[in-house]
C-alpha cells in the first residue's frame, strides 16, 4: 500500500511538472506572437511542443473516437486544436490544450482527495497484529484472524476485526466509526470494531468476525459499491451528454457552412469561428459537476458516521415524505432499565432491594442486569444457595436462608401467591408499558419492580426536526402496544402499529411508499425486508444485525437517528446544488455561443466557457465538504 501511494504521489509531481512547462511554452507562445520576437516557424515549434507536453493522450484519444463516431470531451478538443493549429492560430490552440488539461487535473485530484478521505480507515489498518496461537503470542498479519481468534490491540493501533474484549482497559478513539469526538471506555465484555483505535491501553479480543468481514472492511466495501451506483440526475447529465456533444459538433459544422454560402467564401475567419463554438460548447462542466457534488456530500456524510451506499440514496433522502422507525434499537437504547418499585404488603423497600438484586446478580438475565445496575451502594448482596432457573418465569435460590423467587407474574399466579395488592402492583406498572418482576417469599410477593425500554437522548429533538421538514413519522413494532405507545408519546410520535410480525411491516412499507416516498429506520433481521422494500432503508450501524445493514442504503454507524434528518437537508442542498451548476453552466454557454456566432467570441473566451466554468461548478460544489 506504502509503495503504491508513494508511486501515486511521484506520477502527480511529474504530471505537475509537465503541465508547469507546457503553461510556459504556451505563454511563451503567446507572448512571442504579440511582440513578433520570433518567426512564425518557431512559434509553432513552440507551442506543438507545449500541446504534446499536455494534451498528447487527449488529441490520441480523440482522433481515435472519430472513425467510430463517438463524441465526447476528448472528440471535441481533439478537432478544436488541431483546427486551430491548421488555421495558424498557434498560441491559441496550445493554451486551450494546456489549460484544459490544468483542469482536468485539478478535478481529478479534486476527486482523488474525496476518495481518500472516505476511505482512511483502511490505511490505517495494522500490517501485523498478535494472535494467540497453539499456547503462545505471535506476530501475524490480519488477514489470519478467524472467529474466536484472540488477538491484541496496544495503545495507538487499530482494531483489527470486531469482536469482544476478554481482559484489560482503555479508552477508544471511535471517531473513524461513529462521528463521536469523545473516545469510548473499553473492558472486559465490551463490543469493539475494527476501524476504531485503542488509546492507553492493551486489548486482548476474541475476534467474532474475519478482518476482513469486520466494520472497517463493509464501510470500504460499502464504498466502493457506492461509487459503482449512480443517481437519476447523474444518469440523466450522461445521456444528456452523449446526445449534446454530437450537437455541439453539427452546430459548429453548420455555422462554417452557414457563413460560407452567406458570404460566398471560405476563410480562416470562418473556420475560427466555427472552432471556438465548438470549444465552448464542450461538456466538461455539465459532466463533472454532478459526480464531484455527490461524492463531496458522501464525503461530508460519511465525516458524520453517515454512510451512503451511492448517489442514488443520496438523491432520494431529499424527496422522502414519510419516516417509519422500528421501536427497539432504533428509537430505544435497546435494554431495559429500572423504572419503578412498589411494595407489597408493607414491605421494607430495603428489603425487596436485598433480596432482588441478590437473586439477581447471580443471574444474567437482561431484567437481572438492569436490576443489578440499578442497586446503589446502600444495598447488600448476599450470596445465593441452591441457584435455579425457573424456564419463562424467572430464578430462585437461597437467600440468607430463605427460599426467595424473582419471577413474573403468571408464576405467582400459578403457586396461588398473587395476592390482590401484588396484581394491583402488576397491573398499574405494566399500563405504563413496563415488564414486571416480583420478588417473593414462600408467602407471597414483596415488591413488584417494573422495567423498560427507555428512549435514547434527543429522540424527541429529532423526531420534531423531521416533522419541521414535512415529513410524517410513523413507529412500526413488533413489541407491545403499550409499551410503543410509551415510546411514541415520549418522541413526539403520532402514528403507531405494535405487535407486527416482518411481513406485516413490509406490508404496512409497501402501502406507505406507494402514496409518498418512505424511509425505513430499523436495526434488526426482522427489518431488513422492510429497509430493502423502503424508499431509503437506513439501518444502525453499532447495534444493527447485519442482515440490516447490508439491506439497507445508509448506515448510521453511531446510531444516531437525529442524523435521518440531517442527511435529509444534506440531500436537499446537494440536488439544489446540482441544479445550480447546471444551470450556470448552460447559462455561460448559451451567451457565449451566441457571442461565437455573432463573431464577437476569441479562444480566450471559449477556454472560460469550457474549464473556466468547469473549475467554478467543482468549487462550487466542494462546499458540501463543510454542510452542517
Amino acid at each position: 500500500l506504502s509503495s503504491k501511494k508513494e508511486s501515486t504521489q511521484s506520477q502527480s509531481h511529474t504530471g505537475t511538472v509537465r503541465l508547469g512547462i507546457a503553461l510556459t511554452l504556451a505563454a511563451c507562445g503567446e507572448v512571442f506572437e504579440i511582440t513578433g520576437f520570433l518567426n512564425e516557424t518557431a512559434i509553432l515549434v513552440i507551442c506543438l511542443a507545449a500541446i504534446a507536453l499536455s494534451g498528447i493522450k487527449t488529441l490520441v484519444k480523440g482522433l481515435c473516437n472519430l472513425p467510430h463516431f463517438t463524441f465526447n470531451m476528448n472528440t471535441l478538443m481533439a478537432v478544436a486544436v488541431i483546427g486551430a493549429v491548421l488555421i495558424g492560430q498557434y498560441p491559441e490552440a496550445a493554451m486551450v490544450m494546456v489549460l484544459y488539461e490544468i483542469g482536468e487535473a485539478i478535478e481529478d485530484r479534486t476527486l482523488a482527495h474525496a476518495r481518500r478521505s472516505i476511505q482512511s480507515l483502511l490505511e490505517k489498518a495494522p500490517s501485523t497484529v498478535d494472535i494467540f496461537l497453539a499456547g503462545s503470542w505471535i506476530k501475524s498479519t490480519p488477514e489470519a484472524i478467524q472467529p474466536g481468534t484472540l488477538y491484541r490491540a496496544v495503545p495507538g493501533q487499530m482494531i483489527a476485526a470486531d469482536g469482544v474484549v476478554t481482559e484489560g482497559t482503555s479508552s477508544v478513539d471511535v471517531s473513524s466509526i461513529t462521528g463521536e469526538p469523545l473516545p469510548e471506555s473499553a473492558r472486559a465484555d465490551s463490543i469493539v470494531r475494527s476501524g476504531s483505535i485503542a488509546l492507553d491501553g492493551t486489548l486482548t479480543i476474541r475476534a467474532t468476525r474475519r478482518a476482513a468481514d469486520s466494520t472497517a472492511a463493509r464501510i470500504s466495501k460499502a464504498i466502493f459499491s457506492a461509487q459503482q451506483k449512480k443517481a437519476r440526475v447523474e444518469r440523466f447529465i450522461d445521456r444528456f451528454a452523449r446526445w449534446y456533444t454530437p450537437a455541439i459538433f453539427l452546430a459548429s459544422l453548420l455555422l462554417g457552412i452557414g457563413t460560407v454560402l452567406w458570404t460566398g467564401s471560405i476563410d480562416k475567419e470562418t473556420v475560427y469561428r466555427s472552432l471556438v463554438l465548438l470549444v465552448i460548447g464542450c461538456p466538461c462542466a455539465l459532466v463533472i459537476s454532478t459526480p464531484v457534488a455527490l461524492l463531496s456530500a458522501m464525503t461530508c456524510a460519511s465525516r458524520q458516521g453517515v454512510f451512503v451506499r451511492g448517489g442514488a440514496p443520496m438523491e432520494v433522502a431529499a424527496t422522502i415524505k414519510t419516516a417509519v422507525f422500528d421501536k427497539t434499537g432504533t428509537l430505544t437504547v435497546g435494554r431495559p432499565a429500572f423504572k419503578d418499585l412498589i411494595a407489597v404488603d408493607g414491605t421494607d423497600k430495603a428489603v425487596c432491594w436485598h433480596l432482588a438484586a441478590s437473586l439477581a446478580a447471580a443471574n444474567k438475565h437482561p431484567l437481572s442486569r438492569a436490576l443489578v445496575n440499578a442497586c446503589d451502594k446502600s444495598v447488600r448482596i448476599s450470596p445465593v444457595k441452591e441457584l435455579k432457573n425457573l424456564p419463562g418465569y424467572g430464578v430462585q435460590g437461597r437467600v440468607d436462608g430463605a427460599l426467595i423467587t424473582l419471577t413474573n407474574r403468571t408464576w405467582l399466579k400459578d403457586k396461588g401467591l398473587l395476592t390482590p395488592q401484588a396484581d394491583a402492583a402488576f397491573t398499574r406498572l405494566e399500563n405504563d408499558g413496563n415488564t414486571c418482576m416480583a420478588v417473593s417469599n414462600i408467602f407471597g410477593a414483596l415488591g413488584v419492580f417494573a422495567f423498560a425500554d427507555t428512549a435514547k437522548p434527543g429522540i424527541a429533538a429529532s423526531v420534531k426536526a423531521l416533522k419541521d421538514q414535512g415529513v410524517t413519522v410513523w413507529i412500526l413494532t413488533g413489541d407491545n402496544e403499550k409499551s410503543a405507545l410509551k415510546i411514541a408519546r415520549e418522541a413526539g410520535i403520532e402514528n403507531v402499529r405494535a405487535r407486527l410480525l416482518p411481513q406485516e411491516k413490509l406490508a404496512i412499507i409497501s402501502e406507505l411508499d406507494g402514496k409518498a416516498p418512505t424511509a425505513m429506520v430499523g436495526d434488526g433481521i426482522n427489518d431488513a425486508p422492510s429497509l430493502a422494500r423502503a424508499r431509503l432503508g437506513v439501518a444502525m450501524g453499532n447495534a444493527g444485525a447485519d442482515t440490516a445493514i447490508e439491506s439497507a442504503d445508509v448506515v448510521l454507524m453511531n446510531d444516531d437517528v437525529g442524523k435521518v434528518g440531517w442527511l435529509k437537508r444534506l440531500s436537499v442542498a446537494t440536488r439544489r446544488c446540482i441544479t445550480e451548476n447546471i444551470v450556470f453552466a448552460l447559462a455561460v454557454k448559451a451567451i457565449f455561443a451566441v457571442a461565437a456566432v455573432t463573431g464577437y467570441a476569441t479562444m480566450w473566451m471559449a477556454v472560460f466557457a469550457d474549464t473556466g466554468v468547469c473549475l467554478i461548478v467543482v468549487a462550487w460544489a466542494l462546499r458540501l465538504l463543510r454542510f452542517r
